[in-house]
């Protein structure tokens, strides 16, 4: 049906039968993918397929930019490497069961109220999904930019539907790919190589605390901060450290009032360096509270 390579641009293929009807496609699991029509490598771009049926169909390669989706099945549809880019789609476009993560582009497709509850990130562990975009611009295929903005704009879709903890992996993500974006224009872009290297350095900092999103590695670097400045304060003891305190348990008590910012109120005029270093663990600590406290009300308080 149809055929690979072939060229539909800016046609009107409104209510276009590409596949099952919905009773047909779930009661007839061995005809789904012989009734499938053939798109592989296809133009569709800026074609007008409201209320298509695309159930199954093979979309692979194919090219549906600006191409109108509203009201279309595309429910378990192969989508390897298809381009969506400013696809737009709307609450009665279904796409159950589509591995969107396999499109090599979803980049500024309008999401509007689209259910994506059923979509199919496939048997890779979430934390590890890569979008297309991302995809394509760790090879050089694209810029940074537009995989920074496809992986927001998916999270704040599936935050605005409930979905928390998927919106949160693809948040991480675009904090991942905007680091690498100032890492490369501070090595490339003269011109502004130190605000961009402090925002690079910045970055890296925060994802200490997984950027807010990853509730794990926080803990962990807040324990490491705790062990290392403790031991830090077994070896140079600050004046300021309160001598009721037993000797064994002292750096790491200094440590956690340092961290939590009580050496503000605490040195005086006989402060020595290490007083001084709780000041950077106060700083420390300050950025990671921040961090945490962001995270906890993204998952607890956030009733979109």
């Amino acid at each position: 049906m149809a055929g690979s390579g072939i060229d539909l641009r800016r046609l009107p293929l409104i209510e276009l039968r590409g596949g099952l009807t919905s009773d047909e496609f779930d009661n007839n699991s061995g005809q789904q993918d012989a009734a499938a029509i053939q798109l592989q490598n296809a133009n569709l771009s800026h074609a007008c397929l409201r209320r298509a049926s695309l159930r199954g169909a093979h979309l692979e390669e194919a090219n549906l930019e600006f191409t109108d989706l509203e009201g279309a099945s595309l429910r378990g549809a192969h989508v390897g490497s298809t381009r969506l880019r400013f696809a737009f789609v709307d609450h009665t476009t279904s796409m159950r069961n589509v591995a969107l993560a396999e499109c090599s582009s979803i980049v500024d497709i309008c999401w509007d109220a689209v259910d994506l509850a059923n979509i199919d990130w496939g048997d890779t562990p979430l934390n590890k999904v890569q979008l297309g975009d991302e995809r394509e611009a760790r090879k050089g295929n694209t810029d940074y930019k537009t995989a920074i903005r496809a992986n927001r704009q998916l999270a704040h879709a599936l935050q605005k539907q409930g979905m928390n903890e998927v919106a949160s992996h693809f948040a991480y993500q675009a904090q991942i790919l905007q680091r690498k974006q100032f890492g490369l224009q501070a090595f490339w872009n003269t011109k502004k190589k130190w605000p961009n290297s402090w925002n690079w350095l910045f970055l890296w900092f925060l994802w200490l605390g997984g950027y807010g999103h990853r509730f794990s590695r926080l803990v962990l670097t807040y324990l490491i901060v705790l062990a290392f400045f403790g031991l830090f304060y077994c070896f140079y003891p600050p004046a300021s450290i309160n001598t009721h305190i037993p000797v064994w348990w002292g750096p790491w008590v200094t440590s956690l009032a340092a961290f939590h910012g009580r050496p503000f109120i605490q040195i005086g005029k006989n402060a020595n360096l290490a007083d001084y270093v709780t000041l950077g663990e106060a700083l420390i600590g300050l950025t990671l509270e921040g961090l945490a406290l962001a995270m906890l009300s993204q998952r607890f308080l956030c009733k979109s």
